[in-house]
């Protein structure tokens, strides 16, 4: 039952992000471009609310989940419809659970699985922009709270995660490939990461579990 009710959050949320990036266009927290990659965020951009993305996990650094939107409210939700789906069909096996917090930039939605898989979405059409395989050694044995990824980060061109195997990557913007990753602990010492990293004027910050 856990596994189902995990999977259906993560669902929920793809769903809930086409609605919020389809009503919202282009920009950052305030100014980005359409055409380029997400910018260096700066300090008053990631604590504004969000007004046009979602750029960092929580809507600001004060992880406040609060949107000041008002195209949704008591009068017509009940008339909100699902636009599409997608199965990304990553994480599906039980030890998974789906648990991060999509970013969302113009009208581009980011999201990792448990699998530590992270794919970019078109928000208004519900297709597969680019795909990462993170490829985890399926024998980790040292994870202490299940298979799991609470998010990404986005910034400066870059989407960055954290994996259960200790790594810290940084995937281009626009094609998913890696553009640098760094051993920040072993799973072999009992050290994981599952939580979203945090950017922040120009430097990526995370933490381990174990």
């Amino acid at each position: 039952m856990k596994r189902r009710t995990t999977t259906a959050v993560t669902a929920f949320l793809v769903i809930a992000g086409v609605v919020l990036a389809a009503g919202c266009g282009g920009g950052g927290n305030g100014n980005g471009k359409s055409s380029s990659g997400a910018p260096a965020f700066s300090s008053s951009e990631l604590a504004s609310l969000p007004t046009k993305n979602w750029i960092t996990n929580g809507g600001t650094i004060s992880n406040q989940r609060y949107s000041p939107l008002t195209q949704l409210n008591a009068g017509n939700v009940g008339r909100l419809k699902g636009i599409w789906h997608i199965h990304l069909r990553s994480g599906t096996a039980g030890k998974y659970s789906g648990e991060a917090q999509p970013i969302v930039y113009n009208n581009v939605i980011y999201v990792v699985t448990g699998a530590d898989d992270v794919f970019a979405i078109d928000a208004k059409t519900g297709a597969k922009k680019w795909t990462y395989r993170a490829h985890l050694n399926q024998q980790i044995k040292t994870i202490c709270c299940g298979w799991t990824n609470r998010g990404v980060a986005l910034g400066d061109g870059k989407v960055y995660l954290g994996q259960l195997n200790g790594k810290l990557v940084a995937l281009n913007q626009q094609t998913g490939r890696i553009v640098w990753s760094t051993q920040v602990a072993r799973y072999q010492q009992g050290y994981t990461i599952t939580n979203a990293p945090l950017y922040y004027n120009g430097r990526v910050y995370t933490g381990v579990s174990g």
